[in-house]
């Protein structure tokens, strides 16, 4: 019999899809691959939570362009290219907008609350 999979919700899309978190805890820790993790989300209508994964990589150590190369794989063999090209727009205005000094001083509730969130 094979092993059930628990997954954790972060929330839910404007189009109502649940979004899977741990997914980077569950690629971590048991091994399996991006790619069957992301088509399994997709069978179930679901999606997973790319800036919580991408969050998860960077603390343990990953490269940029490491955690962009693994999403990009799992993304078009999971969904399709449409996907991982919102997958990356919305990442790639995360990254910026974390990062972005000018909010940190111009909103600094608005951005520690997101930083808190990943934290």
């Amino acid at each position: 019999m094979g092993r059930k999979i628990k997954y954790r919700f972060s929330g839910k899309t404007k189009d109502g899809k649940s979004v899977v978190a741990g997914c980077f805890t569950m690629y971590d820790s048991t091994g399996m691959p991006l790619p069957v993790m992301f088509t399994l989300i997709s069978l179930q209508g679901w999606v997973p939570d790319i800036v919580y994964f991408y969050e998860c990589a960077k603390n343990a150590g990953w490269k940029e362009k490491t955690i962009y190369s693994r999403l990009e794989e799992a993304c078009l063999d999971g969904f399709n290219k449409k996907y991982w090209h919102e997958v990356k727009e919305r990442l790639d205005f995360y990254i910026k907008f974390m990062s972005s000094s000018e909010l940190q001083k111009e909103n600094p509730k608005l951005y520690t609350r997101y930083k808190n969130k990943y934290d």
